[in-house]
């Protein structure tokens, strides 16, 4: 204390966020053999009061692990008549644990020409075909996107409910663009599918058909 002041040292400021795996990591530390809460709180600078608040959770189930991801069949439907009003693209099926995706009939494909950024996610794509492409987003129409090494395609299209984002990446080959640098080329569906496949075909060019006779073992 100098001059009127008081100064207070204290200690280490205490942390005041954990996950959950970290909550569930130190309430299984007190409940081995022989455990002390008190000292566990204090080896991970915890307040007694809230690791009690944590084991109480857990023996209530409202701290749990999260369960694992489960994955559900997907099974691609063919295109029906179009029907008055906007209908999703996907339609869950609880019952079979089965996703139903279906192609909008009709349906217009813009490919944007040149090279576009593909770290863009929904967002940034949708603002891009709106500014860029003098388009709607949100028209249902679907707007397809390449990088610049070419292996990687990206297509965004607005089901009714949502933005939907589909991508594409070549593990050996590239997608073959338009050579046009700016502006956007319109396909069919069909003419999509196509280019997705590594088909040759007709407009906006011949693209390259991927080696189908390797596949990569490992992932990552």
């Amino acid at each position: 204390m100098s001059n009127g002041t008081l100064e207070i040292i204290g200690g280490q400021e205490r942390r005041r966020r954990w996950g959950l795996d970290e909550k569930l990591r130190i309430v299984a530390e007190t409940q081995e053999p022989g455990a002390c809460v008190r000292a566990v709180a204090a080896r991970h600078d915890v307040y007694p009061s809230l690791l009690h608040n944590w084991r109480r959770q857990v023996r209530e189930g409202r701290l749990a692990a999260a369960p694992p991801a489960r994955f559900v069949p997907i099974r691609m439907a063919e295109a029906t008549p179009a029907a008055v009003g906007p209908e999703p693209l996907v339609n869950a099926r609880p019952a079979a644990e089965t996703i139903e995706v279906a192609p909008p009939p009709g349906v217009r494909v813009w490919l944007a020409a040149g090279v576009t950024d593909m770290r863009k996610g929904f967002d940034g794509l949708a603002a891009l075909v709106q500014q860029h492409l003098g388009q709607d987003p949100f028209s249902g129409q679907l707007f397809a996107f390449r990088g610049r090494r070419g292996d990687l395609v990206k297509v965004l299209s607005w089901d009714g409910q949502g933005l939907c984002l589909y991508a594409k990446r070549m593990e050996k080959g590239r997608f073959v663009w338009p050579q046009a640098k700016d502006g956007a080329v319109s396909l069919t569906a069909a003419q999509l599918s196509m280019l997705l496949e590594g088909t040759p075909g007709s407009s906006p060019g011949a693209w390259r058909m991927p080696v189908r006779t390797w596949r990569p073992e490992m992932a990552g």
